[in-house]
């Protein structure tokens, strides 16, 4: 196949791209687990007696809203996996290899610098 017949072949039946199909996929793979996950938990578990009391109140409403926030961190960053993944590049980017190997170095020097100030060197 020459250069010109690729040309050609792809340009036949051209359609936009739905650019919203990652956050749709997403979204509803997000809103069908967490309502299986707590259907399951309720029928697996059930209703706990003490939940009617305010300070069982107080305490679910701290562990949804820290579910809320994590779980939306992790939205975010799982839409720009699968966007960069779709348009085929990495899933783990070089940044992210530079940032841990940063992080381990900087580990190793503060466990250095420690042992200095206790152990003195030798």
């Amino acid at each position: 196949m020459k250069t010109d017949e690729l040309i050609a072949a792809l340009s036949r039946n051209v359609e936009p791209v739905d650019r919203g199909l990652i956050r749709r996929t997403v979204g509803l793979a997000l809103v069908t687990a967490v309502v299986l996950a707590l259907g399951l938990m309720t029928v697996w578990l059930g209703i706990r007696a003490d939940s009617m009391t305010l300070r069982a109140a107080v305490f679910l409403a701290t562990k949804v809203a820290f579910a809320r926030a994590i779980i939306g961190i992790a939205s975010i960053y799982l839409l720009r996996l699968a966007r960069r993944r779709a348009s085929g590049g990495s899933t783990l980017g070089r940044g992210a290899v530079r940032d841990c190997h940063f992080a381990r170095s900087r580990q190793t020097r503060i466990h250095a610098e420690f042992a200095l100030e206790r152990y003195g060197p030798e």
